[in-house]
Protein backbone atom coordinates (compact mmCIF):
# COMPACT_ATOMS: atom_id res chain seq x y z
CA UNK A 1 0.00 0.00 0.00
CA UNK A 2 3.05 2.13 0.82
CA UNK A 3 4.24 2.18 -2.85
CA UNK A 4 0.85 1.56 -4.70
CA UNK A 5 1.98 4.74 -6.99
CA UNK A 6 5.20 2.77 -8.08
CA UNK A 7 3.38 0.34 -10.13
CA UNK A 8 0.79 0.75 -13.12
CA UNK A 9 -0.41 -2.58 -12.56
CA UNK A 10 -0.95 -6.27 -10.85
CA UNK A 11 1.80 -7.60 -13.39
CA UNK A 12 4.49 -5.11 -12.56
CA UNK A 13 3.91 -6.04 -8.81
CA UNK A 14 3.87 -9.58 -9.42
CA UNK A 15 7.37 -9.15 -11.57
CA UNK A 16 9.35 -6.76 -8.28
CA UNK A 17 7.73 -9.63 -6.23
CA UNK A 18 9.41 -12.31 -7.97
CA UNK A 19 12.30 -10.30 -8.45
CA UNK A 20 12.71 -9.85 -4.99
CA UNK A 21 11.48 -13.57 -3.75
CA UNK A 22 12.78 -15.72 -5.92
CA UNK A 23 11.08 -19.53 -5.71
CA UNK A 24 9.52 -22.01 -7.25
CA UNK A 25 6.64 -20.90 -9.42
CA UNK A 26 3.83 -23.36 -10.53
CA UNK A 27 1.67 -22.47 -13.37
CA UNK A 28 -1.97 -22.98 -12.34
CA UNK A 29 -4.55 -24.91 -14.88
CA UNK A 30 -6.28 -22.65 -17.08
CA UNK A 31 -9.65 -23.33 -14.85
CA UNK A 32 -8.55 -21.06 -12.44
CA UNK A 33 -8.14 -18.31 -14.80
CA UNK A 34 -11.08 -18.88 -17.82
CA UNK A 35 -10.88 -16.10 -20.33
CA UNK A 36 -14.53 -15.61 -21.11
CA UNK A 37 -13.27 -15.73 -24.89
CA UNK A 38 -12.76 -19.06 -24.85
CA UNK A 39 -16.46 -19.95 -24.51
CA UNK A 40 -18.46 -21.53 -21.77
CA UNK A 41 -16.60 -23.61 -19.31
CA UNK A 42 -18.46 -25.00 -16.21
CA UNK A 43 -15.39 -26.48 -14.59
CA UNK A 44 -13.92 -23.00 -14.71
CA UNK A 45 -13.60 -21.69 -10.78
CA UNK A 46 -12.14 -18.25 -11.63
CA UNK A 47 -13.55 -16.25 -15.20
CA UNK A 48 -11.69 -13.41 -16.33
CA UNK A 49 -13.95 -10.88 -17.71
CA UNK A 50 -11.61 -8.28 -19.52
CA UNK A 51 -12.04 -6.08 -22.25
CA UNK A 52 -15.12 -3.53 -22.45
CA UNK A 53 -17.77 -6.65 -22.87
CA UNK A 54 -16.22 -8.07 -19.80
CA UNK A 55 -16.66 -4.71 -17.57
CA UNK A 56 -20.07 -4.50 -19.15
CA UNK A 57 -20.87 -8.13 -17.72
CA UNK A 58 -19.37 -6.97 -14.19
CA UNK A 59 -21.31 -3.70 -13.73
CA UNK A 60 -24.18 -6.34 -15.00
CA UNK A 61 -24.23 -8.35 -12.43
CA UNK A 62 -23.37 -5.98 -9.38
CA UNK A 63 -26.72 -4.36 -10.95
CA UNK A 64 -27.99 -8.06 -10.31
CA UNK A 65 -26.82 -8.49 -7.14
CA UNK A 66 -27.81 -4.81 -6.21
CA UNK A 67 -31.22 -5.89 -7.46
CA UNK A 68 -31.43 -9.09 -5.88
CA UNK A 69 -32.53 -10.62 -9.08
CA UNK A 70 -31.11 -13.68 -11.00
CA UNK A 71 -28.85 -13.07 -13.52
CA UNK A 72 -27.33 -15.69 -15.68
CA UNK A 73 -23.84 -15.54 -17.06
Amino acid sequence: FEQNHLFRGDQDVLNTIIKKFPSKITELPEIYNWSRLKGKNPKAIILHWHGPQGKAEISHQIACRNLKTLCYL
